[in-house]
């Protein structure tokens, strides 16, 4: 017998919220009952997005003020809830962060589900949403996803989802207006289809979310839902209950509704939501997903706008949407009028059940055949050209594993090394991506390391040419004095770059060439090629970032020298574009006669450890200046300009080396000058290592709470910036000077740095 096609879906399902977890599951649901095996991706997204953030303080402290008064109310028992529901009616992946990680599903499902809920929205845009790791675009179904707004004002925002919306065969959207907006922006027509929770009818949501078997309220009662400012409803509420003489109840969003007196009297997960609608005389809500079960079990409701009219972020066209495609519009009331208040009781669905059970039937058909269509798909390889990964790091592991020599390494277009392929002579043998660190992750989890540690060494010079606590220079040290040879990464003066470069046993001396922090891309791929044979006949010591070194750990696994390495990488937040570096240096010549070809030391500890500056000498002149005064600082530390892996890097929170080093930051060492290194041990090999360096007596470690690297580095990645592409061509171009571009693009990020201090310094008086 054929095994049933695998279908991954992607949609919100993680927050715990009624409408997203039944939609999620009412899918999945749906797509199992057509003969499928639905799987969850267990994605979890960065945060929202926006082109050009606004420094709004008074807007800022009305709402953290109005939000204070009305904080979330989530407990452990409804959180249990809504996790259980969702474990025991779906069945979700491990989990996913980055591009990579789902690329890497293209080959393990036979179609890919986007949808449901607000998840096109352009308010909270995310590419993964739109299946942009896809491959086969024949694959891709969009089911009923809502894009909320009527219009995207966000022109970068519009862009991309012209380019991502383009790609798909198979189109239906929630509601009419958005098919209307997909209409404007790509020219294609999409369906209108329904929101999965009403695929299933009345009978079927009763077995579905076992409605008979959770808590009730005895007797009649009005059921109130509230996303919005539940206050300037409650008058309405109380009206209705007084007139009709039944009592209401509250399900509660925030601990102010909970302890009001009027909080439904328990904990309510998605099957109490489901079993309170089911059974309420009336529903009040300005929800989307309790107008629809309202809708779908025939209980009489009244549905507020829940933003007004003129709201950039108004999203109410869902429920005009629904309301006007049931022919119910009149239940959607303003909330001041109570004229007749008693006459919304009266509530003919005769209509509405005719035509929602027409919409079911189609929209069931819609994902029947785009299901059908999608897993009949083949998967066809074109013979040119070849692509390895959408994400290449530069690091040259393809390049040296190449049996033909087909791939180089060079700078593209937006300033960054990449694979290139002589499409001429490559064979498609596929060797490359054995040794892509952005293909087949499976690099060890962080929380599963050994341990991780404090080490500053007991040297003076060496933690005065350190960035940190010289650790790095310790263990290259130790290892060349017995016999290793060590790669890592120096500043090549001659092309004003990073480069990694060896330095064999007996070269002592040129270990001061690897110490100090680049905060650009390292030139890796000619290192990379003789990695290999040095391994053949001697133990090595690497170091680079983690996407590096993931892909050292894979040429050597894949020619079984693994055990004859220690890798080490850094903590890496991202490297930015060639562009950026090359205008610095160019500006900095015009401005202070630096040169062509000047020294640079990115992390100088002249002053101390946590003041950085960075400084650059040439022709007799010295340039210094701090971090937060520094132009190329300006966009570096706010990753406007980074490689597009590094916002979708696999490695903040997984490790193919031994060890992971990099300074300690936080408040444990905040009174220490000169610098202090974190180190976590994630294998073995790594563990000995330290403790060796401990019995040797050269660094001072002491082991911590692994628990730090979490809360002190800040080890996620962060949504890739809307303006990247927009900077970097402007970067480019010679004719605007740097430090207008940072007042372009920077200058949300340096107020709120400024503003960040005085609160720290505020705290503090408060303190004392």
């Amino acid at each position: 017998m054929k095994k049933p096609s695998k279908i991954a879906m992607i949609t919100w399902h993680t927050y715990l919220n009624y409408g997203s977890i039944l939609q999620a599951s009412s899918l999945y649901y749906n797509i199992k009952k057509l003969g499928y095996e639905p799987e969850i991706l267990n994605y979890l997204p960065k945060g929202r997005v926006v082109s050009y953030p606004r420094l709004d303080l008074a807007k800022r402290m009305f709402t953290k003020i109005k939000s204070g008064k009305k904080s979330i109310y989530l407990s452990d028992e409804q959180t249990a809830l809504y996790n259980n529901f969702l474990m025991e009616r779906t069945s979700c992946t491990s989990c996913y962060k980055t591009y990579s990680e789902l690329n890497d599903l293209n080959m393990e499902y036979d179609a890919f589900v986007c949808g449901s809920d607000q998840i096109w929205s352009p308010l909270c845009y995310d590419s993964k949403y739109f299946l942009d790791f896809v491959e086969n675009t024949d694959k891709m179904i969009a089911y009923a996803p809502s894009i909320g707004s009527t219009k995207i004002d966000d022109s970068i925002i519009r862009e991309k989802m012209f380019q991502h919306i383009s790609r798909f065969k198979h189109l239906a959207v929630r509601e009419q207006q958005g098919a209307e907006l997909i209409k404007k922006l790509t020219g294609h027509d999409a369906k209108v289809v329904l929101d999965p929770t009403l695929l299933m009818d009345a009978a079927e949501w009763d077995e579905f979310a076992s409605v008979n078997a959770v808590k009730r309220i005895d007797g009649k009662y009005i059921l109130c839902y509230f996303l919005g400012d539940a206050e300037k409803y409650m008058r309405y509420v109380r009206i209705l209950s007084k007139k009709s003489n039944i009592p209401f109840y509250v399900i509660p969003v925030s601990t102010q509704q909970k302890n009001s007196g009027d909080a439904v009297p328990f904990e309510v997960g998605p099957s109490e939501f489901v079993s309170l609608i089911r059974n309420a005389e009336y529903v009040v809500t300005d929800s989307f997903h309790g107008m629809a079960f309202s809708v779908n079990y025939n209980i009489p409701f009244t549905v507020f706008k829940r933003f007004k009219d003129n709201d950039c972020k108004n999203q109410n066209s869902r429920i005009f949407s629904l309301l006007q495609m049931l022919g119910l519009e009149e239940r959607l009331v303003d909330y001041k009028n109570t004229k007749n208040i008693l006459d919304m009781f009266n509530c003919d669905f005769t209509k509405a059940n005719q035509k929602l059970i027409k919409k079911r039937a189609y929209s069931i058909e819609y994902l029947k055949n785009a299901l059908e269509s999608a897993t009949k798909a083949i998967t066809v390889q074109k013979k040119l050209p070849f692509k390895i990964t959408d994400m290449c790091c530069g690091c040259g592991a393809c390049a040296t594993v190449c049996p033909k020599g087909a791939i180089s390494i060079c700078r593209n277009d937006e300033g960054f090394e990449h694979y290139l392929i002589n499409e001429s002579i490559c064979v498609h043998c596929g060797q490359c991506k054995t040794v892509c660190p952005m293909t087949n992750i499976t690099a060890l989890q962080m929380k599963k390391s050994k341990a991780l540690y404090s080490v500053k060494s007991h040297s003076e010079q060496v933690l005065k040419v350190s960035s940190s606590g010289g650790v790095g220079h310790e263990i290259a040290s130790m290892l060349l004095a017995k016999g290793c040879a060590v790669c890592g990464c120096t500043y090549d003066t001659v092309n004003n770059s990073a480069k990694h470069i060896w330095i064999m046993p007996g070269q002592k001396d040129k270990l001061l060439l690897l110490q100090g922090s680049k905060y650009i891309q390292s030139v890796s791929a000619e290192a990379m090629k003789q990695l290999v044979e040095f391994a053949k006949t001697t133990r090595i010591v690497f170091f680079g970032t983690p996407c590096q070194a993931a892909s050292v750990d894979k040429i050597l696994r894949k020619k079984k020298l693994r055990n004859q390495a220690i890798i080490v990488d850094l903590i890496c937040h991202g490297v930015p574009s060639y562009y950026l570096w090359d205008k610095y240096l160019s500006e900095l010549d015009k401005k202070y006669g630096t040169g062509d070809h000047p020294i640079v030391l990115f992390r100088s500890k002249e002053r101390e450890w946590r003041r950085r500056r960075l400084m650059v000498a040439g022709n007799g002149r010295v340039y210094k200046k701090e971090e937060h005064k520094d132009d190329f600082y300006g966009f570096f530390r706010r990753g406007l300009c980074y490689m597009r892996a590094c916002s979708d890097c696999p490695y903040r929170e997984r490790s193919a080396a031994d060890l992971r080093i990099g300074d300690y930051w936080g408040d444990k060492f905040v009174h220490d000058k000169r610098g202090v290194s974190m180190v976590i041990a994630n294998t073995s090999q790594g563990d000995d290592l330290i403790n060796t360096m401990k019995i040797r007596n050269t660094c001072e470690v002491y082991q911590q709470d692994l628990i730090e690297y979490w809360s002190v580095q800040f080890p996620y990645n962060l949504p890739r910036p809307l303006i990247r592409e927009q900077l970097i061509a402007e970067l480019k171009n010679d004719d605007v000077d740097l430090h207008t571009l940072r007042k372009k693009y920077c200058t949300y990020y340096d107020q709120m740095e400024k503003i960040s201090k005085v609160i720290r310094f505020v705290k503090k008086i408060v303190k004392r």
